[in-house]
C-alpha cells in the first residue's frame, strides 16, 4: 500500500488541486461500507462508488479492494478533488472541476 500512497501523493502534485485534502485513507472493502454509512453517503442511482470525499473533515476514503491501477487511482481522485474545490456533493460539479486535474494529469503522462 505504500506504493499507491506514494503514487497517489505524486499525483496530486501534477494535478495541483485548489485544495487539499486533510488525509486519504485506504481501506479494506468492509470498513469502507462501515464508513459509507456512518457518513450516510448518498450514491446517485447507476453509479458505483469506489471512493467518496467527507467534506467537513477534508478527508478521501478510497476502497482499497475495487483499486484498478495507476491510471484508476489518477482518474477518480481527481473527482473527488472537484468535490474539495467546489466544496459540496453535487456530482456534475464535482466532474467539472476533475476535468482540470485530469487534463493536467494526462499532460504531465505525456
Amino acid at each position: 500500500m505504500p506504493e499507491r500512497e506514494q503514487l497517489l501523493r505524486a499525483q496530486i502534485q501534477v494535478m495541483q488541486p485548489a485544495i487539499l485534502p486533510t488525509r486519504i485513507i485506504f481501506v479494506p472493502h468492509w470498513q469502507y461500507i462501515y464508513a459509507t454509512k456512518m457518513y450516510h453517503l448518498h450514491v446517485p442511482t447507476g453509479m458505483a462508488s469506489k471512493m467518496f470525499t467527507h467534506l467537513p473533515s477534508r478527508s478521501v476514503y478510497i476502497d482499497a479492494d475495487l483499486y484498478g491501477g495507476n491510471d484508476w487511482l489518477g482518474h477518480w481522485i481527481a473527482h473527488e478533488l472537484g468535490h474539495l474545490e467546489r466544496n459540496n456533493a453535487n456530482e456534475n460539479e464535482a466532474e467539472k472541476a476533475a476535468a482540470t486535474y485530469r487534463r493536467r494529469l494526462e499532460h504531465a503522462r505525456k
